[in-house]
């Protein structure tokens, strides 16, 4: 083997792309940047192997400028998702012109591999179970097409193999690594199997925990100072036993870390009624370390219970904002609309009118999207109700697919209505006087700061008017939702 064919390319899609608003997209990508553990996986085993790495996004318009460095690369790997799946295909024929070997392995080739059949080779499932098979074929020249981990166990996590970060440049922009969420996996799998949930699907059922004393000795090796933020890429970190948890929210409370995560409320809320410490060690109140962020898939606010889910429960809404305030610490939902069982505009109304009460810090209003390898995405499929082809419109952002309830336009401008709703200036200013402690603000600006909800209402609102600005949010039909809501109401208080 040559030196160049002990090059390979790394690569993956954009963390959130939206070609609607580019302007405030770029905040958003400020906001959001994580870097992708998935990949950085795979770059420590070849790494061990001796192969010389570099990474590199895949960003939309621009996939042809990879091409300079297809050409020095021996292997190209690409971790792709639905979402990205058009970039990934674009990158394989580029390298497919150039004789390259591709390893394209995700959520992509799992649940879609018909469409990522010009690679060389494709990995269905988590790589872990099947990467140094892969890695010992290709050195060998005899890749197999298919390496489909989805026919064996669940990885062990105790087995877990620490991510090759160094492949990550620091970023130029300023502030940037002030603020860099370090991601860090503790455990993979959810309590509940939601039936639009890719991700689940691909973990497989169960909770696997990484060895806590495994998960400490890496973030001592990151080296991270006190005030640093840590990110957790968990499904739902909430299903982590909670004596695990105490361990390691002790340990990072005791270290100064600033940390972000997500899960299910209930089982904190459940703690804390029987006299846990979950969140008293969550809480960053007259602290440094401590929770910056706990986003809440609450999901749809439509049924009382999330269609698959354990404990999604609407009731738990209110009290989970009441608790967390107590505490101090910023919980997030994130909520979807477009399920088949939602009616324009009742499913906007009845959303907002739960939410509201709540002045939630942060709301993240998502369009239901469906994935091959969901029960809920497979049947779309199967009744032909896809109609976008584009695969980078699979973004949560727009319509994608048929509903049965309502249009395309409907579904879009609901959505539209809903954003408004919680990203006005008045209700930003409501939300944050609702959540700004003075104390806490003076003591822990940074903590005050998340707590109130500034920066994504502020970028929101300016995403709205971006929207507005470009055409895509009709006036009209804001206006007249708008008027149908005050009626919605009145008839609901008099009821």
């Amino acid at each position: 083997m040559n030196l160049c064919e002990r090059k390979v390319l790394l690569l993956s899609g954009p963390q959130y792309y939206n070609e609607r608003k580019p302007a405030s997209a770029r905040i958003s990508r400020f906001y959001e940047h994580i870097d992708p553990l998935g990949i950085a996986i795979v770059s420590a085993v070849l790494k061990k192997h001796g192969f010389e790495r570099k990474w590199l996004p895949i960003i939309p318009g621009k996939v042809n400028k990879l091409e300079k460095y297809i050409e020095e690369a021996g292997f190209i790997f690409i971790s792709a998702r639905h979402f990205d799946t058009s970039l990934t295909q674009e990158v394989i024929r580029i390298a497919n012109k150039h004789g390259k070997t591709t390893v394209v392995g995700g959520y992509g080739p799992t649940f879609n591999p018909s469409a990522f059949e010009e690679a060389t080779v494709r990995v269905r499932g988590e790589a872990e179970p099947v990467i140094e098979k892969l890695v010992d074929d290709l050195l060998t020249d005899k890749p197999e097409e298919i390496y489909d981990a989805t026919k064996l166990p669940p990885f062990d996590l105790k087995d877990y193999i620490w991510p090759d970060r160094n492949i990550f440049p620091s970023s130029r922009l300023p502030g940037r690594n002030l603020l860099k969420r370090h991601p860090q996996e503790w455990q993979r799998g959810c309590t509940n199997w939601c039936s639009f949930c890719s991700p689940v699907r691909l973990q497989k059922r169960g909770i696997r925990v990484r060895k806590i004393s495994d998960i400490i000795a890496e973030i001592e090796h990151l080296k991270l100072k006190k005030g640093d933020y840590l990110f957790s890429t968990d499904l739902n970190t909430a299903a982590i036993p909670s004596e695990e948890l105490s361990e390691l929210f002790r340990h990072l409370k005791n270290k100064g870390i600033r940390w972000f995560t997500e899960g299910t409320v209930a089982p904190l809320v459940k703690d804390l009624e029987n006299g846990g410490n979950l969140l008293r060690l969550m809480s960053a109140k007259n602290e440094i370390g401590g929770c910056y962020s706990f986003l809440y898939g609450a999901d749809d606010l439509v049924k009382e219970r999330v269609e698959g889910s354990l404990d999604k429960q609407v009731e738990l809404i209110k009290k989970a904002v009441q608790v967390f305030r107590e505490f101090n610490i910023p919980l997030n939902f994130s909520i979807v609309l477009g399920l088949d069982h939602h009616r324009y505009p009742e499913a906007f109304f009845q959303t907002a009118s739960i939410l509201k009460e709540t002045d939630a810090p942060n709301i993240f209003f998502q369009i239901a999207t469906p994935y091959l390898g969901t029960p809920w995405g497979d049947s779309f499929y199967r009744e032909g109700r896809v109609f976008e082809t584009e695969t980078t419109h699979f973004n949560h952002n727009q319509p994608v697919a048929s509903h049965k309830q309502m249009t395309k336009e409907q579904l879009q401008q609901g959505v539209y209505w809903i954003i408004r709703q919680f990203n006005n200036p008045k209700k930003i200013a409501k939300t944050a006087r609702a959540n700004l402690n003075p104390l806490v603000m003076s003591q822990n600006p940074a903590l005050g700061v998340f707590l109130s909800g500034l920066l994504w209402g502020i970028e929101r609102y300016l995403s709205i008017l971006e929207l507005s600005a470009g055409g895509y949010i009709d006036k009209k039909i804001q206006q007249e939702l708008d008027a149908s809501f005050k009626d919605w109401q009145k008839r609901k208080s008099l009821t």
